[in-house]
């Protein structure tokens, strides 16, 4: 059987190392190609929540700057109703929840 090193494991064979690295290696630039596939996929996340999140700014304004009456009108309820929950979305999402109508 296989003679054992200082560590008590068995010592490796001379091409073992080599194809152990090769291994490596070839695990390490598939991983690099994936972080920077991950990378790019992330900035185009990050853009389109951007670019989600000044639409709801601008959509504020202009709900916060139209009256209640054309507020109801265009969420599509009587005058003086507040506007469900669902239309709103969650607190934590924008300040809609302030809004007067």
């Amino acid at each position: 059987s296989g003679s054992l090193s200082d560590a008590g494991q068995p010592a490796a064979q001379p091409g073992g190392a080599a194809q152990l690295l090769e291994g490596l290696r070839q695990q390490n630039q598939r991983l690099e190609a994936k972080n920077l596939s991950l990378e790019a996929r992330n900035r185009v996340l990050e853009d389109t929540v951007y670019e989600l999140l000044q639409r709801v700014g601008a959509l504020e304004s202009h709900l916060v700057s139209s009256p209640a009456q054309q507020c109801s009108e265009v969420l599509g309820l009587p005058a003086g109703d507040s506007p469900p929950r669902s239309v709103l979305g969650p607190p934590w999402a924008h300040s809609a929840r302030q809004r007067s109508c």
